[in-house]
């Protein structure tokens, strides 16, 4: 089976947004936008906001049209400044200093961090000081590999050192930033966010027993971004142990992580996980969008489809009108993805039969046609659109059509 990038977001608040262009510009290559689900599997990159990782608790937005949101909501370590992103600069706002050195505008964000400790407003006071900040990191990192290694300053100054020294020169990264992971004293969302930003980097050794620790850490977050490492350094007893979270555990997050990992790892009885966790978890159309349809559509997004029995039960949560709509759409989609011989009738009788208000569903449809992708398949995508009543679902999935045209 294919491996793609594994994790990530696609609901993104604003801080979430700011602290993705921070790494992009640091130079993390798994940190590019991202868009609206595209007609493959949607995109799970990881941008770590600048108060603490941000995680793949959002599978997909099921309507660009009529959005329904899906997210197991995180409590505590998330924030929105979307309605300060238009307010002119004051005189609180932190400037970058092109007269001092990049350690001595390093060291007016470390006070200005002393003096106020509420990540919302540091974000907005330093947003442009950080742009300036990460183009003027110096190669060898010196700078920032002592600041980090001093364990000072608050989360918010040392996960701005960790998006600082991904954009250096230092080579490998990983044991610096192993370092600060598994830091006594360090705060969860540092530790959480440099076990993230271990994901984007080149791997110099295994190390699953470091890993294994995050994963039984006592902080959410941070077993989350362990398992978001966990396939980069898998032995029998890291996957055991994430097995088991898989399967059962009462923080969806920890679990959702958990199945992400399963599914992105190569290791022997990782499928049967998997099928387990589709079979096990009873979704339905009378209760869409549930928490549970969230972990079956992660596990329905990694089951190999040219397993015969895998490739049978896909086909039929996607034909079954008492399914959920979202996970109904993953399972559209897969069939659209494996091309077997078949499929395009499968898929366009679900596509003429599904009513136009049934906008989650329409879209699964289109999106395994376009993965298809041939004259055929494209053919009935357009007729279908094309006979559409609702005019807010017709014009998303036309949007959706020429997207792929242009992709």
């Amino acid at each position: 089976m294919s491996k793609r990038t594994k994790f990530g977001v696609v609901v993104f608040t604003a801080a979430v947004m700011l602290a993705g262009f921070l790494l992009l510009r640091a130079g993390c290559p798994c940190c590019m936008p991202v868009s609206l689900p595209s007609t493959s599997q949607p995109d799970r990159t990881v941008s770590p906001t600048l108060d603490g990782p941000s995680h793949a608790m959002v599978i997909i937005h099921e309507s660009e049209a009529k959005p329904l949101s899906e997210e197991p909501r995180r409590e505590g370590r998330t924030y929105s400044v979307a309605n300060q992103a238009n307010t002119a600069p004051d005189s609180s706002t932190l400037v970058y200093d092109n007269g001092l050195t990049f350690e001595a505008n390093l060291s007016k964000l470390k006070t200005l961090c002393s003096h106020d400790p509420d990540p919302k407003t540091l974000e907005f006071r330093s947003r442009a000081f950080l742009s300036q900040l990460l183009d003027h990191v110096p190669t060898d990192g010196a700078v920032i590999l002592d600041e980090l290694y001093s364990g000072e300053g608050r989360p918010f100054y040392r996960n701005v050192l960790l998006a600082c020294f991904m954009k250096t020169g230092v080579n490998p990264k990983d044991d610096s930033l192993w370092t600060v992971a598994l830091r006594q004293g360090e705060s969860e969302t540092v530790r959480a966010t440099a076990t993230i930003l271990l994901s984007q980097t080149a791997v110099s050794r295994s190390r699953p027993a470091d890993i294994l620790h995050l994963i039984r850490d006592g902080d959410s977050d941070v077993r989350v971004s362990a398992l978001q490492v966990a396939p980069q350094h898998m032995d029998q007893t890291v996957f055991d142990v994430t097995r088991s979270l898989a399967v059962s555990n009462d923080d969806i997050h920890v679990r959702l992580a958990a199945i992400n990992a399963i599914g992105a790892s190569d290791w022997q009885g990782s499928q049967s996980i998997l099928l387990g966790v589709v079979t096990d978890i009873q979704t339905a159309a009378s209760a869409p969008f549930s928490l549970e349809s969230v972990l079956k559509r992660s596990a329905v997004a990694d089951l190999d489809m040219s397993d015969p029995t895998n490739f049978r039960l896909v086909q039929d949560m996607a034909t079954e009108t008492n399914e959920d709509p979202g996970v109904r759409r993953k399972a559209l989609v897969r069939l659209g993805q494996s091309k077997t011989p078949g499929v395009l009738t499968v898929i366009t009788s679900v596509l003429d039969s599904t009513p136009d208000t049934e906008a989650v569903v329409l879209k699964g449809c289109i999106e395994a046609l376009l993965a298809i992708g041939t004259d055929a398949a494209m053919g009935a995508a357009n007729r279908r659109v094309e006979h559409i009543s609702d005019q807010q679902v017709k014009r998303m999935l036309i949007l959706l059509i020429e997207r792929s045209k242009s992709s």
